[in-house]
């Protein structure tokens, strides 16, 4: 029977109280994470993102269920994922270095950038946001790329640093926990060393 159960690995009832067993394709949850996993093409944030969704498994493989915080197996939960799925929110207005591309809101956690052009110059840039007026240092949101299992402030020396894109990348950014998609007001490449604005998105939510 151990073989058994190393076959179908979590068995039914490993869901936590708040979230239930249904397949995959009813959960609007596990959907969105499919598609972040389709949309990024770092391999390491791939991989977590699959990773993550092994560990929502339930009940046998062969039926594709997984444990589903929303719990709601209605239609509306799959019609919504189509048009909430992915939202438009500006686009990148480039000041220097080349900056473009276009910004959606997959969730209220996660921000996908299309066909993202930096060059790559900057000695100290990376992804930072605010949730009031313009672009500035006193943007209280960066957003790491590749993405960090931690919470970085502005004066922090280990933010990763922007490489050079050409467009034909896009690029997933997740929110630090306790801040939200929706209260954002911009988003921008911002050099640090030189207190510098490269480009910004304003959001038109």
């Amino acid at each position: 029977s151990s073989g058994i159960n190393a076959e179908y690995g979590v068995v039914q009832g490993a869901c936590r109280d708040s979230e239930v067993c249904i397949g995959i394709r009813s959960c609007d949850s596990a959907l969105q994470r499919l598609q972040q996993a389709k949309a990024t093409v770092d391999a390491t944030e791939k991989a977590r993102i699959i990773g993550d969704l092994r560990t929502k498994v339930c009940g046998l493989k062969s039926e594709r269920t997984v444990c589903c915080e929303d719990g709601s197996p209605s239609g509306k939960s799959i019609s919504s994922s189509a048009t909430t799925g992915k939202r438009k929110i500006g686009s990148f207005v480039e000041l220097w270095h080349d900056v473009a591309g276009d910004v959606f809101a997959l969730d209220d956690e996660t921000i996908l950038i299309e066909n993202f052009v930096y060059d790559g110059q900057g000695p100290d840039a990376f992804f930072l946001a605010g949730t009031s007026g313009r672009p500035s240092k006193s943007g209280q949101v960066v957003l790491p790329y590749p993405n960090k299992e931690k919470t970085f402030s502005y004066t922090d020396k280990d933010i990763p640093i922007l490489g050079r894109f050409r467009g034909d990348q896009d690029i997933v950014l997740k929110m630090p926990p306790g801040r939200k998609v929706s209260d954002l007001k911009w988003l921008s490449v911002w050099c640090r060393d030189f207190v510098v604005d490269f480009g910004h998105a304003t959001y038109d939510n």
